[in-house]
């Protein structure tokens, strides 16, 4: 649809911008005939009334020539006959008119106004079709970039979406089936602790499951986490053991919700499991005026494991954070000999929207 026509409001400043043009149009033509100013603004005024019905239809010449490299000669020529066509339309029915008000007021005056004036009218269409099918380009090129941005943006939301899809399946099949063979050992041995971790990993899995790419409280990451690693201590036992530091009044704070997983998932899998002896999974929380700090620590094996990680995760993660904070977020690995450890800069969201 023509975007002079999409809306009253757009219609309405059209024809207000065409008011000064038709003003125009009658002293030129009045200043180079010897018609009474009235005659010239009976005529004048309904020849531009059409025209710029006229205007607005370059609008669909426009849309379809598109100005191209390889095709300039077409795109001149179409141009050039529409122009033709158009304005030969324009002075036979601005003829038809002069005389039939000539007939009506019985008065020749404006048939001879009408010839007198013929090539300034030509003059006046030229420059009209030129700058209507200007602002036909612009418009078009216009809503090509709206288009292309939009069009970019739900791509952009689809990438983030799957991105979020292939982490949370990541992490799902090999922990399930874990879970699965320790709780088909536990219904035997132990019934009561049995129901403990079905309870927590159908927590674990609501909370995958239901959550989308938001910001929630950091209360529900840890709470995310914790039986997360309640199930996977159940596996390994003695193995694996967590030690949680927490800085106080840090339960409420905002944060991406899962990004703390596949870094404690990473962690157990690539630190503590290949481990005969296991170790301490570290998880220090703390909080600054502008920054939540987090970071993640786990011991190495000597031996480096036979599933090495693709670093799939991390960089998932690396973007989630820098689309959820404005780049703002940093991600700091340090790997050494025998220890891994990363740490999250988060911006304080709440301390931002306070400032703003």
């Amino acid at each position: 649809m023509n975007p002079l026509i999409r809306s009253p409001k757009q219609m309405a400043a059209y024809i207000a911008a065409w008011l000064p043009v038709t003003a125009g149009m009658i002293y030129l033509v009045s200043g180079m005939v010897s018609c009474s100013f009235v005659d010239v603004a009976m005529l004048v005024m309904p020849a531009m009334i059409l025209q710029m019905v006229m205007f607005g239809g370059v609008w669909y010449v426009s849309r379809a020539t598109p100005f191209t490299a390889g095709r300039l000669a077409a795109f001149f020529i179409r141009h050039i006959i529409s122009f033709a066509v158009l304005t030969a339309i324009w002075l036979y029915i601005l003829m038809i008119l002069a005389e039939a008000l000539n007939t009506f007021l019985e008065n020749n005056s404006l048939r001879m106004c009408f010839d007198t004036a013929l090539p300034l009218f030509i003059t006046i269409g030229f420059f009209i079709y030129f700058v209507a099918a200007l602002i036909s380009y612009l418009t078009l090129a216009n809503e090509k970039t709206r288009r292309a941005e939009v069009a970019l943006l739900e791509n952009t939301v689809k990438v983030k979406e799957t991105e979020l899809k292939f982490l949370k399946a990541s992490v799902h099949p090999h922990f399930m089936f874990n879970s699965l063979n320790a709780l088909a050992t536990l219904i035997r041995t132990q019934p009561g602790k049995a129901q403990t971790v079905c309870l927590k990993l159908a927590g674990f899995l609501r909370y995958s499951l239901s959550f989308k790419n938001d910001i929630v409280p950091l209360s529900s990451e840890i709470e995310h986490i914790k039986n997360y690693l309640s199930i996977e201590r159940i596996r390994l036992e003695n193995r694996l053991d967590v030690h949680w530091q927490l800085g106080d009044g840090l339960e409420n704070e905002p944060i991406l919700g899962f990004c703390l997983q596949p870094l404690v998932e990473n962690a157990v899998k690539h630190g503590i499991e290949p481990l005969r002896q296991g170790g301490t999974v570290s998880l220090d929380i703390k909080c600054t005026d502008t920054q939540v700090i987090i970071e993640i620590s786990n011991p190495l094996p000597e031996v480096r494991s036979d599933r090495p990680s693709t670093g799939q995760g991390l960089l998932i993660l690396k973007g989630r954070l820098e689309q959820a904070y404005h780049n703002g977020a940093r991600m700091v690995v340090h790997k050494g000999e025998k220890a891994f450890a990363i740490k999250l800069y988060l911006p304080r969201i709440r301390q931002r929207d306070e400032d703003v």
